[in-house]
């Protein structure tokens, strides 16, 4: 479906087919294809020595990715598709409409067709964040998540919603009013990323850890800087880690970028990358003495979980969503609680096993998600 302020189209199977298999084809090429420049700099930083002469952390920095193969797809979708579209509303059959986004939500005129009797709507809600913690967003942000909300609440025939914390939000949100059936689907807690042969192999020099998400408030990265510059201070300029923070600019982080940009006392230590590939990213996490996420709020966080299926060391913010999806896979911190999470960095760096825990979890992969989600809106139609 293309369900766009401007009309909506529907799609056939073939014709989702052949979209959904040209996508899949530029992931592959993007699989087998050579490393970017901006992931083969970092490598040849983390396997040398800690420089002396930088006065401000490095920052290897991709240009976001251009939309516009998005926008030609929903557009050939709308131009193929009305006929199509117009069928299904008329046909009276009875067809279930699954919206997996947060997208368009906050325009509820979009979705007033979905009263069409035969038609049953199912929405997946990720999180309330903007709702819960407007101080992380941008202005508007908590009202148009309010919109978001109250279409779902209006139209959903069911839910799905990412972790239980996201349903306690939800519920907390809809009061008194009538919540729909609402099932957990968890998302995946491994990644496929292809061949990691043709990766160049590297040992890094000096132990680092990871940070993976946008660079935005509501991940607590100033703490996590803050932390940083205490290590150094403590355990000397030769000994202290690297920290490479994975992810693109968000917002609310005015005091994180003015450090990733002047900040001399990172300098040596901090290294800002985006634009990796999920291959790279992958290799990465593979040689990264542990990964940390100390987020005030999450839905779900897929990092951490990512990490812990592959063996690496977590330290993680102990918050609801935290300690539901990783269970005894992390070192959990108190989100402000500098010191815990400074003696944590310190004991992985050291070795420490008792620190490095793997995920005990059973593999939970997107074709499990994905069949999970189906059958749950079976059982939510059939009831």
């Amino acid at each position: 479906m293309a369900n766009t302020p401007f009309g909506r189209g529907a799609l056939t199977t073939e014709e989702m087919a052949e979209l959904f298999h040209n996508i899949e084809r530029t992931h592959k090429l993007d699989a087998c294809s050579n490393p970017r420049e901006n992931f083969l700099k970092l490598l040849t930083i983390l396997a040398g020595a800690l420089p002396e002469e930088r006065s401000s952390p490095l920052s290897l920095r991709a240009r976001d990715k251009s939309p516009s193969d998005s926008l030609w797809s929903v557009a050939k979708a709308l131009l193929r598709g009305r006929k199509l579209f117009q069928r299904v509303l008329r046909d009276g059959l009875p067809t279930t409409y699954l919206h997996v986004s947060h997208l368009q939500l906050d325009q509820p005129r979009c979705f007033e067709w979905l009263q069409t009797q035969h038609i049953l709507p199912f929405f997946f809600v990720h999180d309330l964040i903007p709702i819960e913690y407007p101080e992380f967003c941008s202005p508007s942000a908590a009202e148009r998540h309010a919109r978001r909300m109250d279409t779902i609440l209006r139209y959903a025939q069911g839910l799905l919603v990412n972790s239980q914390f996201t349903r306690t939000s939800l519920e907390r949100y809809a009061n008194n009013r009538n919540l729909p059936d609402c099932r957990i689907v968890p998302l995946a807690n491994i990644i496929d990323t292809g061949d990691h042969t043709t990766l160049p192999d590297f040992r890094a020099d000096v132990p680092f850890f990871l940070h993976v998400g946008t660079i935005e408030g509501r991940k607590n990265i100033a703490h996590l800087l803050t932390v940083w510059r205490a290590l150094i201070q403590r355990v000397g300029h030769q000994r202290a880690p690297r920290l490479v923070i994975v992810g693109r600019r968000g917002w609310e982080c005015e005091t994180v970028v003015s450090a990733l940009d002047r900040s001399r006392e990172l300098a040596n230590h901090v290294i800002e990358v985006s634009g990796l590939s999920d291959r790279e990213l992958h290799g990465l996490m593979g040689k990264a003495s542990g990964l940390i996420t100390v987020s005030i709020t999450e839905g779900f966080g897929l990092p951490p979980v990512e990490a812990a299926r592959l063996g690496v060391p977590v330290i993680a913010s102990d918050i609801p969503a935290h300690r539901e999806v990783l269970g005894d896979a992390a070192t959990f911190v108190g989100i402000h609680d500098g010191e815990s999470l400074l003696r944590a960095v310190l004991a992985i760096t050291k070795g420490d096993m008792g620190t490095q825990k793997t995920s005990s979890r059973a593999e939970f992969s997107w074709d499990t998600h994905v069949e999970l989600a189906l059958s749950s809106i079976e059982d939510m139609t059939r009831r």
